[in-house]
């Protein structure tokens, strides 16, 4: 299991936690687990198989076992438990910006609601403005929050739908029989928000696929189920669809299920034009019914004379097909183009590796350069750097590159805070020693419009 989806479920522990009411030390030393999680230089499993983790700082045995069940059974209990103890509509109203934990688990208590819609009435109602720690612009902002929360309703970042697709896709390929299984939809088009996620899976025995899948840690309701498809909603916030396909409709199935609508629709009428039909079980011959044997996606474009295989991120109906049978498809971008990467933070502020640690994995990375900005020193509570900390850390750079001897090269950068009044939190004798700045608001964020157009100009 990714250090990624173990560090995610420890937050989201933490949260559950901190909505519960629990000890802050508790809830704090989940937050700081998932941290070391991430971190860690060594392999996760390897770690659990020798019961080493509680030789890491910060994870002690009740966490140490906690992370151990869930990397050998891809399942935690006592997350399910913290769900079953939650209201979930809570979990909705930690959407709303500015609403953390601590707000909403006060508002639940002192009025004792749940739903969104109980919110929403509380504040018209002007039942929040007497509470400790609120007021109407309290009340107001949530209700501008619930009005956007409903606008964007449904649909989630691409970061999230992605870490949930890979872990559950991770968790059926184990199941004994899975011969082949892959995320689709919008996710696999890597669109920037999906409403939900698709996962295809070919296998002997749908049964064993969907338990394991009904039963994943996160999956806080199974919605509906068949015999070949099983449909859940996950704590993160998305629905998920689990299709599962015998080994010979697996293809056809993967490019039905990826779409989107308007591509399949194309290559479907397209399909018909050549005397096939083409559904999400098989591509068969209208003739005679005979189905015509296809290993993969790209066997199906090339039967219905598409001369390449079309990248999921492509298929939108917008030209693609004509390119190509054409055989004009542009490259798409591969991380292999990426050169290096800018805005990157070391141990010196929040970050939790050496300088020297990140530019020798850039350099495994195949990056020629790396721009490191650190925070500056308004933002305390990050380790922010002030000007003779900047001196120092300038030096270390400087003495690193000239280590790599032309080989790679560390640019040196600044995270910098814009302050009240719009200007920059260093100087400029001490910004004219960065290579790139990137100025940055953390905090202020209840001025008025005008007043934060005026700052945000005056730092440009």
């Amino acid at each position: 299991m990714e250090r990624e989806v173990v560090a995610e479920v420890l937050e989201e522990i933490a949260l559950l936690l901190e909505l519960l009411g629990e000890n802050p030390f508790k809830t704090r030393a989940y937050d700081n687990a998932a941290r070391v999680v991430r971190g860690l230089d060594q392999d996760l499993s390897q770690l659990v198989e020798r019961k080493a983790l509680t030789g890491i700082r910060g994870i002690g045995g009740a966490l140490a076992d906690k992370i151990s069940t869930l990397v050998t059974t891809g399942e935690l209990p006592y997350l399910a438990q913290l769900h079953e103890k939650v209201p979930q509509g809570l979990l909705e109203w930690l959407k709303i910006s500015g609403l953390g934990a601590k707000k909403a688990r006060a508002i639940h208590i002192a009025l004792g609601i749940e739903t969104l819609d109980e919110l929403e009435a509380a504040c018209k109602a002007g039942k929040l403005r007497d509470l400790p720690g609120f007021g109407e612009k309290s009340e107001q902002k949530i209700l501008h929050g619930i009005d956007r929360l409903r606008t964007h309703s449904g649909r989630f970042l691409r970061p999230v739908v992605l870490a949930e697709a890979r872990r559950l896709v991770e968790l059926v390929q184990a199941v004994p029989g899975v011969t082949r299984a892959e995320v689709g939809g919008s996710v696999r088009r890597r669109l920037e928000t999906s409403k939900d996620i698709d996962i295809v899976v070919s296998a002997e025995d749908p049964a064993a696929v969907m338990e394991v899948f009904a039963g994943a840690a996160g999956v806080i309701e199974v919605t509906g189920r068949g015999p070949t498809k099983c449909s859940v909603r996950l704590a993160a916030g998305p629905a998920s669809d689990l299709r599962v396909v015998p080994e010979e409709s697996y293809p056809s199935a993967l490019l039905y299920f990826t779409g989107s609508k308007a591509h399949n629709i194309a290559i479907r009428a397209r399909a018909q034009k050549l005397g096939y039909k083409l559904n999400e079980y098989a591509l068969v011959r209208e003739e005679d019914g005979e189905r015509i044997p296809c290993a993969d996606e790209a066997q199906i474009y090339d039967k219905l004379g598409i001369g390449q295989w079309i990248p999921p991120e492509l298929r939108e109906d917008e030209g693609e097909i004509e390119a190509a049978e054409a055989g004009e498809l542009p490259r798409l971008l591969e991380q292999s183009d990426i050169r290096g990467a800018l805005h990157v933070h070391s141990s010196w502020s929040d970050g939790s590796a050496s300088i020297a640690e990140m530019a020798r994995e850039a350099q495994v990375m195949g990056l020629q350069y790396l721009g490191l900005c650190d925070h500056s020193k308004a933002a305390a509570y990050a380790g922010g750097l002030d000007a003779d900390r900047v001196r120092e850390q300038q030096a270390e750079i400087d003495k690193l590159n000239k280590e790599s001897d032309g080989a790679f090269r560390i640019l040196k950068g600044i995270e910098v805070d814009i302050l009240h009044d719009g200007s920059l939190d260093f100087p400029d004798d001490v910004l004219a020693g960065f290579d790139l700045v990137i100025a940055a608001v953390h905090s202020l964020f209840t001025l008025t419009e005008e007043e934060q157009t005026a700052r945000f100009l005056r730092a440009l």
